[in-house]
């Protein structure tokens, strides 16, 4: 969206993508508690986001929405991939290294807090899900940064 419609639209999307994921998952673990429950809701979200049915299944990556869902889940994890992924997206002046590093960049401190007992291993299920979603939605993307020609803002 930022490429196309300039950076103030596309943080304005960004915020409404991320927005839904976040608000979503925090409204619905106030009501809920099973994790599982949680970690499939969640996942639906992004999975919503990226196909959506009133969009003949063609949405977006997946990016905003997980941040938002992971936001509500883990929040203690998210700051240092956001950083990371701002910085990436700044030096390299492409948005899907960032997006793919600071996602994949979460999955080490994720499995420290569970094996460390802070959350449950049923949000596993949430993170392995959304993140096959989010490397989907970049397979073209990947293929261009393997093949040094991806897209620059």
């Amino acid at each position: 969206m930022t490429r196309v419609l300039g950076l103030k639209v596309g943080i304005f999307v960004f915020f409404f993508d991320y927005s839904k994921g976040f608000i979503t998952i925090l409204l619905l673990s106030q009501m809920i508690t099973d994790p599982l429950l949680i970690a499939l809701s969640s996942s639906s979200i992004v999975l919503g986001h990226c196909c959506p049915l009133f969009l003949k299944f063609k949405g977006g990556k997946g990016i905003a929405p997980g941040v938002g869902t992971f936001s509500a889940i883990a929040y203690e994890i998210v700051l240092i991939p956001v950083i990371l992924s701002l910085f990436l997206i700044y030096k390299t002046k492409t948005a899907s290294i960032g997006s793919l590093v600071g996602s994949i960049s979460s999955f080490i401190p994720f499995i420290i807090f569970i094996v460390l007992g802070i959350y449950e291993i049923e949000y596993l299920v949430y993170y392995f899900t959304t993140m096959v979603i989010i490397l989907f939605r970049h397979k073209e993307n990947i293929k261009r940064l393997i093949n040094n020609n991806e897209r620059k803002f």
